[in-house]
């Protein structure tokens, strides 16, 4: 049986070196890396506890600001949190959108490392103008409604 080695900082260092990407050490335990995609530039911070890796994009997209433009975005994060593998949505302490993925620490392998952090890059770029528009405009219709209101398919896998 592959026992799995204790992740230290050294481990995620290696594994961004792996991975090709550079990155920014903040302090022990916290990087800060970031790509550009198709739809804009997204900086991503990392932190190792003793449990967990967590990989998140924080602020994702802003706060939106009226009821009807919170009520749009919120309801397209969850729809979109059941489409999508290894990455959530969640809200931060000043109602931000984050975009996360969260790996346990006793499994975190290279190739777990590298899931995740692809997971949270195609989910950012992909997603990104989508939950933009909802959260600015409170006209804006969700790919999870039709005009008329009703919901429709999920996204594919």
């Amino acid at each position: 049986m592959n026992q799995i080695p204790d992740v230290t900082t050294i481990t995620v260092e290696q594994y961004f070196g792996e991975y090709g990407w550079s990155f920014e050490t903040l302090e022990d335990g916290i990087w800060r890396t970031g790509f550009k995609g198709e739809n804009g530039f997204f900086t991503i911070y990392l932190r190792l506890t003793d449990n967990w890796l967590y990989m998140s994009i924080s602020p994702y997209v802003p706060a939106p600001e009226d009821e009807r433009t919170r009520v749009h975005t919120m309801e397209a994060m969850l729809h979109f949190n059941r489409e999508m593998n290894l990455a959530k949505f969640v809200l931060d302490e000043d109602e931000d959108v984050t975009l996360t993925v969260e790996l346990p620490a006793n499994a975190l392998t290279y190739p777990v490392f590298a899931e995740g952090l692809t997971a949270l890059a195609y989910y950012a770029d992909d997603i990104y103008t989508d939950l933009l528009e909802l959260s600015e405009n409170p006209n804006a219709i969700s790919r999870f409604r039709s005009l008329n209101g009703k919901t429709t398919k999920p996204m594919s896998a």
